[in-house]
């Protein structure tokens, strides 16, 4: 990732009861007691780095993958010690559409049976339900950019970034959100999504690093 070699400094972490991590692991659905539970770490890891003494307090971010896109909207909302938002493959829709959206395009493990129009309908009229990260989304004041694969056959990104284009045109906002057509979930470059392909891919997203090295130099927290 274009953190380190942009002079960022990176704090990165464990979930709470998986690898080094201690506590109790919250579980992987994502309820609102886990993603709140996880929130809480992120704001935690934040204050951390903010207190070093060789990092800048006022320039200290959250950068995450897929559940991140509920986690950390929340984190930032709720602490201060969080100045700016990098989402990779995060889901701006609701856990509820999430789940349908993964029943019906296959997950990235079958080849998905519906137009990608169709799984977006079917999707939508269902409904929401569950976390729902557009709340906290639209309480921040800080800069955030969301990063997609048009291929993520995981997370819904295509009604990910229609909730979330509103609010980037709203006055005061600095949001930016990329599509990168080709990506899949981890936003490596496939011609399928499906996750067998990507373990024989060679790449990420053509620009994906470039362009989160120009956004964090925009906004500050790179060299």
């Amino acid at each position: 990732m274009p953190f380190v070699r942009n002079g960022v400094a990176v704090l990165a972490y464990d979930k709470r009861g998986v690898g080094q991590s201690s506590g109790t692991y919250p579980g992987e659905s994502p309820s609102a007691r886990t993603i709140a539970t996880l929130a809480r770490d992120a704001e935690a890891a934040a204050r951390f780095l903010a207190a070093q003494p060789e990092i800048d307090p006022e320039r200290v971010g959250l950068a995450g993958h897929s559940q991140a896109g509920w986690i950390m909207p929340l984190a930032a909302k709720e602490d201060p010690a969080v100045h700016a938002l990098v989402v990779f493959s995060g889901p701006a829709v609701t856990a509820d559409e999430n789940d349908r959206y993964q029943n019906l395009t296959g997950a990235g493990v079958t080849p998905q049976p519906m137009s990608d129009a169709d799984v977006d309908a079917t999707v939508l009229r269902a409904g929401p339900g569950g976390v729902d990260p557009i709340p906290s989304i639209r309480d921040l004041t800080i800069p955030a950019i969301w990063l997609y694969g048009g291929r993520d056959e995981t997370i819904p990104a295509r009604l990910s970034v229609q909730r979330l284009a509103p609010l980037a045109r709203a006055a005061g906002r600095d949001f930016t959100i990329e599509m990168f057509p080709n990506a899949n979930h981890a936003l490596v470059e496939t011609k399928t999504g499906l996750t067998s392909e990507m373990l024989q891919s060679d790449r990420f997203a053509p620009g994906l690093f470039a362009r989160v090295a120009a956004w964090l130099q925009a906004h500050g927290f790179a060299a």
